[in-house]
């Protein structure tokens, strides 16, 4: 019989283990990590040190370390992250880190871009040439370059959905391509600066509120090869055979933004993790239908486990769809995980805090197989009527090449321009869908004057022959704040005027005889600085 250590050796040997334990984690920078060794003295409090080794319950180490990062306890019990056990530790403590900040730069802003400014020299984003870390989060309210639309203030996992467009998509020809669950427009704006100008965008969202959100920063994006509608998953899927890629990030449980939203944490629940999945599998059945044959499904989530992820996907694999191997080099730190179902291996891809300087995310691309009648768009009663060319003086003042667009207006006189070589199936899709709006909204005619439209200011796409007024930074914020901009002296010049700030378009201005008369929207506006 084995003689039972003394409670002194015990006591000795806990000391020296949690000593190095605390030691060895804080060389790696995670010195609550060295705390947190000390539970993996369990088993030696149960047992003498020279006794078989006992397995540590991975639950222990779960609820003790619920105390540190304050994670909920039955997502540490599930254990669903996708990791090796040995690596949980280092992956819990990343949550309880600080969130990275990222901003992607907008290619159609060159003034921004050339002119050597901010971003242009930060730390690149290892997939995406227009991504940029910031060392420390700033004060975007008042940046002025923000508002015109320079740059988005996006994720830098997120960002990933552009290299896999790039890896599946000839990205030269005209395509048609949606973003389902588009707000805030991260990967709407994204998707625009990759897409040929002959391809269009339609990016849809289905609550009302953030749809508004959607459009202002698809406004400020300044691109005009784009749909946003409101619609549902069931509505969206009576386009059949209509999109050669769709994207959708889908709504979930938000596992990954733990770090960089600590409410997520409280939201989250094995309930909510159940609804989601539910939602997740409606969203795919309905607008499956809707991609060509041979298009591809990019799907992705903020989250870890792999009811929401891979399992979600399960059904397109059963349907005969394949699973699109990636091209990810290893010093990117992404994980790539393969999932064997229906005879069939799933590709996908992990992003780990602990692993890459960004969040929580999940993204897999699949290529759908079967064929799909592609249905035949009519409208009987369009919202939009064609502007006749007889009727098109007035827009000369106001558009830089006239012979670009073709025009539409509604019944209240409101006037939008979309890229010629794709306007009569923008025009078909967005009255199929019963679009907010499609191309460019240039302004409101009224009798023989146009009130120019917000979006028009930041399409970079104005008649030079406009007059402008370039806004210091002092005077730009008190119009985007829309106050009176009583320190700006009054032109000889009466009538409308672009506001840029550093030759970038802001939004539009009125010169009276006494005044300026700030036209900024009301919606948009800064409300606290």
């Amino acid at each position: 019989m084995t003689a039972k250590p003394s409670k002194i050796l015990c006591f000795v040997w806990c000391v020296v283990y949690n000593f190095c334990g605390i030691m060895l984690l804080s060389l790696v920078r995670t010195p609550n990590l060295g705390f947190l060794s000390c539970f993996t003295l369990y088993p030696c409090l149960v047992s003498p040190p020279n006794s078989p080794p006992q397995k540590l319950p991975e639950n222990v180490i779960f609820q003790l370390s619920f105390s540190i990062v304050q994670l909920p306890s039955d997502f540490l019990q599930q254990a669903d992250f996708g990791l090796p056990t040995a690596e949980h530790p280092l992956f819990l403590e990343a949550l309880d880190g600080n969130a990275p900040t990222s901003v992607r730069l907008n290619p159609f802003k060159q003034s921004f871009l050339q002119s050597g400014a901010k971003f242009t020299e930060n730390a690149p984003v290892a997939w995406e040439a227009m991504g940029r870390y910031l060392p420390e989060r700033l004060s975007f309210t008042t940046d002025v370059d923000f508002w015109a639309g320079s740059y988005y203030v996006q994720e830098a996992s997120s960002m990933f959905v552009g290299e896999v467009l790039r890896q599946v998509l000839p990205l030269e020809k005209a395509l048609t391509v949606l973003d389902l669950c588009a707000a805030p427009g991260g990967k709407s704006t994204h998707i625009l600066s990759l897409l040929s100008p002959e391809s269009i965008l339609v990016s849809n969202e289905i609550v009302k509120q953030r749809t508004h959100i959607l459009g202002e920063n698809l406004s400020r994006w300044g691109q005009g090869n784009y749909i946003l509608t409101n619609q549902n998953s069931a509505q969206i899927g009576t386009l059949t055979g209509v999109f050669d890629a769709i994207v959708v990030d889908a709504p979930c449980s938000g596992e990954g933004m733990f770090r960089k939203d600590k409410e997520a944490r409280k939201e989250w629940s094995l309930a909510n993790v159940r609804t989601c999945v539910s939602r997740q599998g409606e969203i795919l059945e309905n607008i499956a239908p809707t991609l060509k044959e041979n298009g591809f499904l990019i799907y992705s989530t903020c989250t870890f486990n792999s009811h929401e992820n891979e399992k979600s996907l399960f059904a397109l694999l059963e349907q005969g769809w394949e699973s699109i191997q990636l091209n990810v080099p290893s010093d990117w730190g992404i994980v790539q995980q393969e999932t064997e179902h229906a005879n069939k291996t799933l590709y996908s891809y992990r992003f780990y805090p602990h692993l890459v300087v960004g969040e929580g995310f999940f993204i897999s691309c699949l290529q759908k197989t079967d064929r799909e009648k592609n249905r035949k768009l009519h409208v009987k009663n369009p919202h939009l009527l064609p502007v006749p060319t007889r009727k098109q003086d007035f827009l000369q003042d106001w558009v830089g090449e006239l012979g670009a667009f073709k025009f539409y207006q509604t019944a209240k006189n409101d006037i939008f321009a979309m890229p010629e070589a794709q306007a009569e199936r923008m025009h078909l899709i967005g009255e199929t869908l019963g679009a907010w709006s499609a191309g460019y909204h240039i302004g409101t005619r009224k009798h023989d004057d146009l009130e120019p439209a917000p979006a028009w200011a930041l399409s970079g796409k104005v008649s030079l022959s406009l007059p402008t007024v370039d806004l210091p930074t002092d005077i730009a914020l008190e119009f985007l704040r829309k106050n009176e901009l009583t320190a700006l002296p009054v032109t000889a010049q009466k009538g409308w005027h672009l506001a840029t700030h550093n030759g970038l378009g802001l939004g539009w201005l009125k010169a009276l005889p006494t005044r300026w008369n700030n036209y900024y929207p009301a919606q948009w506006r800064i409300r606290h600085l």
